[in-house]
């Protein structure tokens, strides 16, 4: 699972990159962002259980369990 650091990551690009009024350059980025997004998940998967945001996410909250 890695919809978190993609989602977050896709925002981030938009930020840094501005998103584009014009049609055409709109639909040119969309594709670059999702098939990135794809590729960069794919990858990780074969290595990693969890993405890097939700690993985070996941180690928070184990130790939120242990708080009583």
């Amino acid at each position: 699972m890695i919809a978190l650091t993609a989602y977050a990551a896709h925002i981030c690009v938009i930020a840094v990159l501005g998103m584009p009024y014009d049609y055409f350059p709109a639909v040119a980025m969309l594709t670059g962002l999702t098939l990135g997004s794809m590729l960069f998940a794919t990858l990780w998967m074969n290595h990693f259980r969890r993405g890097p945001l939700e690993q985070a996410l996941y180690k928070v909250t184990q130790v939120a369990r242990r708080v009583k």
